[in-house]
């Protein structure tokens, strides 16, 4: 018993030692030293269209980059944030650099794309670095968000009609398989009640959902269309509903654009990081089901899956 504490203890030493290490690592690239260089690393536009964006989701909007010394091989870690006006200044040690990553977040919401105006650059004791990133695809964005306008038609539609605007248009989801390519890449077989989702092979953001609804295997190809699940924030659902929109736009009882839901799955505690909260909505005639999906440190709408003939 004693050798197991000693043990433990030595255990503890090091892991402490690891850790402290490793802050100074860190604090060694990014500290501000005398003989640090100072980098702003901003964001130089957006397009006039990203203020068309819910609110709380250009709030919790952040672009993640890596700078990587390409002598040593260290990575300084950088997040520009929407609160911030994706601008940071962060101090860093002379060298030559690159940016190995550069990523918008959360593209299901915002489809843009971030790239550095120069991908190496060098750091010179003594200087003040700029390090630029714009937007790539800014004309494609505004394309979207033109499309992404909800048509007076999705505005009137019913909630359980089976149909969702999808980059201005109006889709049938009972003829999606007429619509979108879905082929499954390997010849799987679904054991009963087995459900599986079947990305869009041409479209992004767009899963078909079958399942086998008899009591014997079933290749996949014979499988029974049971449901659409949307990631894209080309997706707009009856009555206005986006991804990206606040869920107490949706689901408040009296000022919702839906009502008051059947029920919630998944964590009570919306926004507060313990696990996704599913926000459901069911129609008991036709027994078609709406769900909402919010991620755990979010308050927006991530998802939606459109759900036939469930009868819960």
């Amino acid at each position: 018993m004693v050798h197991l504490k000693k043990l433990g203890v030595y255990i503890i030493i090091i892991c402490a030692s690891l850790w402290l290490a490793g802050c100074q690592k860190q604090a060694a690239e990014t500290s501000n030293n005398d003989e640090d260089v100072m980098c702003k690393v901003y964001l130089e536009s957006l397009p006039d269209e990203y203020a068309l964006l819910p609110d709380n989701v250009k709030e919790d909007a952040a672009i993640t980059i890596t700078l990587r010394n390409l002598a040593t091989n260290k990575r300084v870690y950088v997040t520009l944030s929407g609160e911030q006006e994706f601008k940071k200044e962060i101090y860093m040690l002379p060298g030559s650099y690159e940016i190995s990553y550069c990523y918008w977040d959360d593209k299901n919401s915002t489809p843009l794309e971030v790239e550095p105006r120069n991908s190496e650059f060098k750091l010179i004791r003594g200087e003040t670095k700029d390090i630029p990133l714009y937007v790539a695809n800014s004309e494609e964005f505004t394309q979207t968000m033109i499309m992404n306008r909800p048509t007076e038609e999705i505005q009137e539609t019913g909630l359980f009609t089976r149909k969702m605007q999808y980059k201005g248009k109006i889709l049938d989801l009972n003829k999606i398989k007429e619509i979108y390519s879905f082929v499954y890449k390997e010849d799987k077989l679904l054991l009963p009640s087995e459900r599986l989702e079947i990305p869009a092979n041409d479209t992004k953001g767009i899963s078909l959902i079958v399942q086998n609804q008899t009591s014997r295997a079933q290749n996949i190809t014979e499988a029974t269309v049971v449901g659409v699940h949307f990631i894209n924030s080309s997706v707009v659902a009856p009555r206005g509903v986006t991804l990206g929109m606040d869920i107490s736009e949706v689901c408040h009882s009296e000022t919702g654009l839906w009502g008051k839901p059947t029920s919630f799955t998944g964590s009570p505690f919306i926004g507060t990081g313990l696990s996704d909260t599913t926000v459901v909505y069911l129609d008991y005639l036709t027994g078609d089901k709406l769900s909402l999906v919010i991620k755990p440190e979010e308050r927006h709408i991530a998802e939606m899956i459109y759900e036939f003939e469930v009868y819960e």
